[in-house]
């Protein structure tokens, strides 16, 4: 719960909170996996948070990962496919992006 507390404070600021938002959501099942997935709108995706985000995962984190999942429409209730969403898996030492939006965060913007 300590990384789940340092992300909302960090995020919180620039989003709001995610308690009812139709911008962005922060998933608080826990299983084990070491997974933190958030969820956000494409048009208001944080990147200039990514490097704050992966410097979270130090230390005790340093096991954890941080998914982001941007999709143009967060209130949508169709399955999260590949084709309606992009992801960043954040990790240690790497990240994985999908192409759209690695392509999207080169040309400066999120949206």
């Amino acid at each position: 719960m300590r990384l789940t507390s340092r992300i909302e404070a960090h995020l919180r600021p620039l989003l709001g909170k995610w308690e009812g938002s139709t911008t962005w959501f922060h998933q608080m099942d826990y299983y084990g996996d070491g997974v933190r997935a958030l969820t956000f709108r494409r048009d208001i995706f944080p990147r200039q948070t990514v490097p704050s985000l992966q410097a979270m995962l130090e230390g005790e984190h340093s096991d954890f990962a941080i998914l982001c999942i941007v999709t143009d429409d967060l209130m949508d209730d169709s399955p999260r496919t590949t084709a309606a969403c992009d992801f960043l898996a954040l990790f240690n030492a790497r990240m994985l992006v999908t192409k759209g939006l690695a392509n999207q965060l080169s040309m400066g913007h999120a949206g």
